[in-house]
């Protein structure tokens, strides 16, 4: 079975370029959704229905990926590769196998922070089973939030962009809903604040930035 994003927690890949919605394209402001300098740390709450865990990323640098800088941030056992170019927000997914299937490494587009709310964008996702049968799948955003406050862990955030990711599984060229996956929200000059799914919920507790 094709293993879409975070439903599948970290294992999952993509592959191809955003399909995007070029008349909902804005005029860029200047925000900094992804403000990771080596030393940054970020504390959150990981909540599932069943348990509560504590964890925190730490930015510990940042490595060359298919030409591109990614900084990386680990939590001390995982990594999670990210980089933001001229208002895209990138996301590095390594390769991995499902229960049932390949994934290919790729390169994700999560944000775009110059569309406007409701701009949308989309990104096809593909895996191979292990009998060599090829599977499709799509990922579907819309920004739900744009630059407006947001209160998370009884902090409130001036500047916040959110998007909603949805999923579609496709089976002979049509889609078939697998509902939203989660709904993601970054904080200007903050980072990643809250995650929220059907399954899980991630909120930043805390964070410390090092300026350079």
């Amino acid at each position: 079975m094709l293993c879409l994003t975070t439903a599948c927690k970290k294992e999952y890949s993509y592959e191809g370029g955003p399909v995007k919605s070029v008349d909902t394209v804005s005029t860029p402001e200047v925000v900094n959704y992804a403000p990771y300098t080596e030393g940054a740390v970020y504390n959150y709450m990981y909540n599932t229905k069943t348990d509560t865990f504590y964890y925190s990323m730490t930015v510990t640098g940042d490595t060359l990926i298919q030409g591109n800088t990614f900084f990386i941030q680990s939590d001390g056992y995982n990594k999670q590769y990210n980089r933001y170019s001229e208002g895209v927000y990138y996301y590095f997914e390594p390769a991995y196998q499902s229960t049932t299937s390949n994934h290919p490494a790729a390169i994700r587009p999560v944000l775009y922070d110059y569309y406007p709310l409701n701009g949308h964008w989309s990104d096809t996702v593909k895996a191979t089973t292990f009998s060599g049968n090829p599977e499709t799948a799509l990922l579907d955003y819309h920004i739900i939030q744009k630059a407006t406050p947001k209160t998370v862990m009884g902090n409130t955030y001036s500047k916040v962009i959110g998007v909603k990711q949805d999923g579609y599984l496709i089976i002979e060229g049509k889609a078939y809903s697998l509902g939203t996956i989660g709904n993601y929200y970054y904080a200007d000059s903050v980072g990643f604040l809250e995650k929220d799914s059907p399954t899980d919920t991630i909120r930043l507790i805390s964070y410390s930035l090092k300026t350079q």
